[in-house]
């Protein structure tokens, strides 16, 4: 495995689009389940 293959700047690479795109929305939700912990606590 190189490291060109899990780069995230180079999504239309052969083979990678769909996992790059799995990827980006699994961050998408990552961050957006993060900022509702964190305004939760602010709320609180």
């Amino acid at each position: 495995m190189t490291q060109d293959e899990f780069d995230p700047l180079q999504p239309n690479q052969i083979g990678d689009g769909d996992e790059t795109t799995a990827q980006r929305i699994g961050y998408a939700i990552a961050y957006l389940i993060a900022f509702s912990c964190v305004a939760y606590f602010i709320y609180i």
